[in-house]
């Protein structure tokens, strides 16, 4: 499986489970380092748990069997959002 298509069934599993309070959406893929970043908007953002709702992305990323690492992420308070940047590691078969 490409970057591309594991980063867009994360965003799916993640979307499935928090939407409206937190929404994950695709902003760019670097498919040769194995990257993305993900945009995650909602109204969580007015609380103090905005690092466990980028934390999750993470953690649906391991639940697809790669290794997934957050790489940076910076928080939007007045926009109710945040970007995260993350690299996996997709297992050789």
């Amino acid at each position: 499986m490409r970057t591309e298509e594991i980063f867009e069934k994360a965003r799916e599993e993640y979307n499935k489970y928090r939407d409206p309070e937190a929404r994950a959406e695709i902003v760019e893929v670097d498919e040769g380092k194995g990257e993305a970043v993900i945009k995650i908007e909602g109204s969580f953002c007015r609380t103090c748990g905005v690092d466990d709702w980028i934390d999750d992305f993470k953690y649906v990323l391991e639940d697809l069997g790669v290794k997934a690492k957050i790489v940076e992420y910076e928080i939007y308070h007045e926009r109710d959002e945040a970007k995260a940047r993350f690299r996996i590691e997709i297992p050789k078969k």
